[in-house]
């Protein structure tokens, strides 16, 4: 009745509204404790929550899955060493263990050498291939007993910001796509800082898919009902502003965004385009029966036979 009574004062305030709600929607964060997803009272979530507690910092860390039927040759290997080293100098990373960390028991004056010599030769591979898969600290752990994939653990800093992880993930691919290219050797990330960066990427991109995929159906269905670029507008533009205020609301508020409060913008959109819609059929019915000429009510409607209206 307000906005009946006071149209342009309230569309004045609308606008006043939505502009900075517009900008606080660019600032919703999106949940990346992917705890949440997997919690429950089982058995293995709570031994998961008492090895958490006792290596906090383990969830920080960054597994790094290679695997090859012919790990165990000159190229490869080294291939590998040269992956360790220049891991080791990536941007976020505090250290890396792999087998190349293992070294042979000290000797009398404290030094262990490792278990790989820096100069590898074809001679040295069945010597090598058994001191490795026989050590207590590699065999089972960071080698296959078949010797055919190997795990590489990166410790890394903390990032609480999903873009600066992203960037350090970026740059993590990259280093280990150009040190083992060209080789037979396959690569598999995991860990809970690379799953927490696809679980956020994938809720963003279901977010933008919703809203998009959502508003261009709003377009459509309002243009075969109408017929009229005004009526389109009518109907698609309070569900924007719903969907903006929603967002707006969100990052003022500073909830995260997880899996199921992502679905929430298409379904905000759904009940203000259904509105809409039953608002205008309304209207145009009101306004076919209000002609009063002889002529046809001509308009949106003018194709709906019940709605078009004369004068007898």
């Amino acid at each position: 009745m307000v906005a009946l009574r006071f149209p342009r004062a309230t569309l004045l305030l609308v606008a006043l509204i939505t502009l900075p709600l517009a900008y606080a929607a660019t600032k919703v964060g999106f949940s990346s404790d992917i705890r949440e997803i997997f919690r429950s009272g089982t058995e293995d979530y709570a031994r998961f929550q008492q090895v958490e507690e006792q290596y906090p910092d383990s969830g920080q860390d960054v597994l790094l899955l290679i695997r090859s039927e012919n790990l165990f040759t000159v190229e490869n290997l080294e291939r590998l060493r040269d992956l360790h080293l220049e891991l080791s100098f990536a941007a976020g990373v505090r250290d890396v263990v792999s087998m190349f960390s293992a070294r042979h028991p000290p000797d009398e004056k404290g030094g262990a050498e490792p278990l790989l010599p820096v100069k590898l030769t074809q001679k040295d591979l069945p010597k090598v291939r058994e001191a490795i898969l026989y050590h207590p600290l590699v065999a089972g752990k960071l080698l296959s007993p078949d010797a055919t994939t190997t795990l590489f653990v990166i410790a890394m800093d903390p990032f609480p910001d999903i873009d600066d992880l992203r960037v350090v993930a970026d740059e993590l691919r990259d280093v280990t796509k150009s040190m083992l290219e060209g080789t037979d050797m396959t690569v598999q990330y995991s860990g809970l800082s690379f799953l927490r960066l696809e679980i956020v990427s994938s809720l963003m991109a279901d977010q933008m898919t919703f809203i998009t995929v959502g508003f261009l159906i709003v377009l459509l269905i309002s243009w075969l009902f109408f017929h009229s670029l005004t009526y389109v507008c009518i109907a698609a533009l309070p569900a924007v502003i719903a969907v903006t205020w929603l967002g707006g609301v969100t990052g003022l508020r500073g909830t995260e965004v997880d899996v199921m409060s992502g679905v929430v913008p298409a379904l905000v959109l759904v009940l203000v385009v259904a509105s809409s819609l039953h608002l205008l059929f309304r209207s145009g019915a009101s306004s076919a029966r209000a002609q009063t000429s002889t002529t046809p009510f001509r308009g949106p409607f003018a194709k709906s036979g019940p709605l078009a209206c004369s004068r007898p």
